[in-house]
């Protein structure tokens, strides 16, 4: 098993940001294109604050949300059950594609979100940030 890296500090502005993104992908509404921009963009605020610098497995890339959350679980010990939605919400996306019932696929994407989003907000309260660092 590898070792965990340490989670980075949280300051008010980059919880602030991550939070924004996480609410977007739970308030997607009813279209999928909708879906699709916040998830890319929650990958991207995950990736700028956990994967940046030497720490960046996806320089030059633009991952998926799924990718990010596996590196994260990977690298800082995200939960399983976080991967798991992400899993979900990327094959529900691509269900999509090929299915003309778009209103349940749509509703089951947004019940995804919401585990990984509570899943995602457990993972940040456990990094150190102002109210639990140390004087």
């Amino acid at each position: 098993m590898n070792k965990l890296r340490a989670k980075p500090f949280l300051d008010e502005e980059t919880r602030g940001r991550l939070d924004a993104a996480m609410s977007a992908l739970e308030e997607i509404g009813w279209v999928f294109s909708s879906a699709e921009i916040a998830a890319d963009n929650l990958a991207k605020a995950l990736r700028s604050v956990f994967f940046k610098g030497r720490h960046a497995p996806f320089a030059g890339k633009t991952p998926s949300l799924y990718d990010v959350i596996d590196q994260l679980a990977d690298v800082y010990g995200l939960s399983q059950d976080a991967v798991d939605a992400s899993d979900s919400i990327k094959s529900k996306l691509e269900d999509s594609y090929r299915d003309d019932d778009d209103d349940d696929i749509l509703c089951e994407v947004r019940e995804w979100a919401e585990v990984l989003v509570c899943k995602l907000s457990d993972f940040f309260d456990s990094c150190p940030n102002d109210e639990n660092q140390d004087s």
